[in-house]
């Protein structure tokens, strides 16, 4: 069994993962907001202080007993790939609906699915489903229709049951119905490749490089992808899917073909995040360290060259 683990690979993160809200409880990714070296999620309490929290939950590092330790950091829970431990987690999404926390485990090429109670609270700290791997001990990379390459984003669409996952090294984004789950589960879409064996990079309207975060729009049925590699941003039309489907429009190139970095009001350098609020994209422009913020929503011709607005 290959065990993955982080030292073994040069693949690497660099963005600052999203923290989440959900229910009044914090979710952070510890491994940037506690400790760079932790493998594990906490769930700090909802006090009133400033600074200085104390979680109140945690997975990822557990005693025998399957009680959270704060003081350990070791992948996997100090053992093989399990469905207690995580290998560098990266990304999370909560479906508050049917009461599922999904995280990407990023060196185990998986994401693990956790149950959680009506008050989307955490029902126990092992995993019960996983989707990319077959079961909870493997860990391989893989480029099929149910297998992942280093998973670096989610989006979840709640009126289709759609989870989106970011396939970054098979250069795809994976479309999984999550209506049922059952592990090692097949995707029913991908875009980015026209199918399901081919991993390959490109600068096309079709194909991404390396993408990263993703954010779902529920009433323009769009979906926005970081398109890592070409700096830029693509947005889908994921109304109805078809596999390898054109981008409907990009932002940080005035086209599809070219995917050159920029310090400009409407190119990109290393985009890794973004969250669509409110009809405004905000892109996490990484390499020009800075935030981006697009007004409107995308058009649905290929345009390209959308610029922040002006500031007054």
């Amino acid at each position: 069994m290959t065990t993955n683990n982080k030292q073994q690979t040069t693949v690497r993160r660099n963005d600052p993962f999203r923290p989440l809200l959900i229910a009044g409880t914090l979710l952070v990714l510890a491994a940037v907001v506690f400790d760079p070296a932790l493998r594990g999620l906490l769930i700090p309490e909802g006090v009133s202080a400033v600074g200085g929290y104390s979680a109140s939950d945690l997975l990822g590092q557990l005693d025998g007993g399957g009680n959270p330790v704060y003081t350990t950091n070791a992948p996997n829970n100090g053992s093989t790939t399990n469905s207690r431990g995580f290998n560098y987690p990266s990304d999370m999404v909560v479906d508050t609906a049917n009461h599922r926390l999904f995280v990407t485990d990023w060196y185990n090429n998986r994401v693990l699915v956790f149950n959680l109670d009506t008050s989307n609270a955490l029902i126990d700290r092992t995993a019960d489903f996983v989707l990319g791997q077959t079961n909870f001990t493997a860990n391989a990379i893989n480029t099929s229709q149910g297998g992942l390459s280093y998973q670096s984003g989610l989006a979840y669409d709640a009126s289709g049951n759609r989870l989106f996952v970011s396939d970054y090294t098979n250069n795809r984004i994976m479309v999984f119905d999550v209506a049922a789950i059952t592990n090692g589960e097949d995707a029913v879409k991908v875009l980015g490749q026209t199918d399901f064996v081919t991993g390959t990079s490109g600068t096309t309207q079709g194909k991404v490089s390396f993408p990263y975060g993703l954010a779902y729009d529920a009433s323009g049925n769009q979906l926005f992808v970081v398109d890592n590699g070409n700096n830029r941003i693509m947005v889908f039309d994921v109304a109805a899917i078809t596999n390898g489907e054109d981008a409907a429009d990009v932002y940080g190139q005035t086209n599809f073909t070219t995917g050159t970095p920029g310090t400009t009001q409407s190119t990109l350098n290393g985009p890794q995040s973004v969250v669509w609020a409110s009809s405004q994209l905000y892109v996490a422009d990484s390499s020009n360290y800075r935030v981006m913020i697009f007004g409107g929503t995308a058009t649905p011709t290929p345009v390209g060259g959308h610029r922040p607005p002006e500031v007054e």
